[in-house]
């Protein structure tokens, strides 16, 4: 129905809609105008996602142009594998930026609605982004033991997996994410099934008119499937990311004497890389520097490959992971990686807890992941914190100069007659 102002409500489900319509008041009327009970919120999304975008678009891209144009010597058989994980923080910032989901958790229901760019799409359409949005974050787990074991290869065997290995490794994180992918989008569309003629646009917020809903109830036997699958993806990828990080570890700590400083090095850089990968949040800190100003360059080299590269607890102190070893003679399999995010989103679906707006702002914050990963990874990896500390240096140099430039007027001579 219309209502005088033009703005169209539907009392009934629609194509866009099919399980979910607007709800008249008490009176069995609309309002006259829009109404959105989050419109505080609103703010805080627009403002985050720009600043996420605009960010964005200068870190991601810049971390693919580094990986292709400044992967050389010792990191240039990593090249593949870094490519890889720069495109799919690429992807996630694309989509991230082009759904701006607002959603909410409420009695073992995920509702959510498309606020960006793709809200042009056909529900088919907005479907398909977000089940690639959400997959994307299962292929990202799913790299984290590939890269791992590839490194732990390559450190073992003292070369690179041939081509056929590292095909098999590199197509590994897109098999495994299929079905995550696959039964995610029949989830959108079968999961809402499971309770014929129910409103699910109750169990969202005060919106009028009703946006596009994406819904997701656990009560499906479809939505079960997805989250087991996903689950089991990323509770195993960690613990064979961990597990070929300890054997790596190990093989540096027991045969530290075989490796030359220059591959102390480069495994110190993919530790810090891989590290910030599958943790957002770890205990570590810095440990005073020493002071290399008196010794030979293959001490400073020796010295910069035992500097922070994974710190692990040990007697309440942080310590290196490195200097742990030496004094332990191996490495104890502590490593603290994050999963929170994913855990409490399934927790309130299970569990059927009201999440209200901070499931909408957690979502959000997950924007900074490609962000991050792409910053710590140049900052982390030498060669692009070289090439980045150089444009920082040319724009600084540049600005210098045009701000001591003096202005000068020249007289301009006219001749009469």
């Amino acid at each position: 129905m219309a209502t005088p102002s033009s703005v169209t409500f539907h009392s009934a489900p629609t194509a866009d809609n099919p399980f979910a319509w607007d709800i008249p008041d008490s009176n069995g009327n609309f309002p006259t105008s829009p109404y959105d009970e989050l419109e505080v919120l609103n703010w805080y999304t627009s403002i985050h996602y720009a600043v996420t975008i605009s960010v964005g678009a200068i870190l991601v891209p810049c971390m693919i142009y580094m990986v292709l144009f400044h992967t050389t010597g010792a990191l240039l058989p990593y090249k593949k594998l870094l490519l890889v994980c720069s495109m799919s923080d690429f992807f996630f910032w694309l989509l991230d930026s082009c759904g701006q989901l607002k959603v909410r958790m409420i009695d073992g229901v995920f509702v959510g609605t498309v606020t960006g760019p793709a809200k042009l799409l056909p529900r088919w359409g907005q479907l398909l982004a977000a089940s690639l949005g959400v997959s994307l974050v299962c292929f990202t787990n799913a790299t984290l033991p590939a890269q791992s074991f590839y490194r732990y290869y390559a450190l073992t065997r003292g070369k690179t997996c041939d081509k056929l290995k590292t095909t098999l490794i590199l197509a590994f994180p897109f098999v495994v994410n299929i079905v995550p992918f696959v039964l995610l989008y029949i989830s959108f569309f079968e999961s809402p099934k499971v309770r014929p003629g129910y409103n699910y646009a109750t169990l969202w917020f005060k919106e009028y008119p009703l946006p596009l809903l994406l819904i997701l109830d656990t009560r499906s036997s479809w939505d079960m499937a997805f989250i087991a699958t996903a689950g089991l993806q990323i509770t195993f990828g960690y613990l064979a990311t961990v597990y070929f990080s300890y054997k790596t570890w190990r093989q540096l700590c027991v045969y530290a004497d075989k490796y030359s400083p220059k591959t102390k090095v480069l495994q110190a850089q993919l530790a810090r890389f891989l590290f910030f990968q599958i943790s957002k949040s770890v205990y570590g800190a810095s440990r005073p520097r020493k002071s290399t100003a008196k010794l030979s360059r293959n001490e400073r080299i020796s010295a910069s490959s035992k500097e922070t590269v994974c710190f692990i607890c040990s007697g309440g102190r942080v310590v290196s992971a490195l200097d742990f070893c030496a004094r332990r003679g191996g490495f104890d399999p502590i490593l603290t990686t994050s999963i929170v995010p994913a855990s409490l989103l399934a927790a309130s679906a299970l569990l059927r807890i009201d999440g209200g707006i901070s499931t909408t702002v957690s979502v959000t914050l997950a924007s900074w992941i490609p962000i991050l990963n792409s910053l710590l990874t140049i900052t982390a990896i030498v060669p692009y914190r070289r090439v980045l500390k150089g444009w920082l240096c040319h724009v600084l140099h540049n600005a210098k100069i045009l701000s001591t430039v003096p202005s000068t007027v020249v007289p301009v001579n006219s001749k009469n007659g």
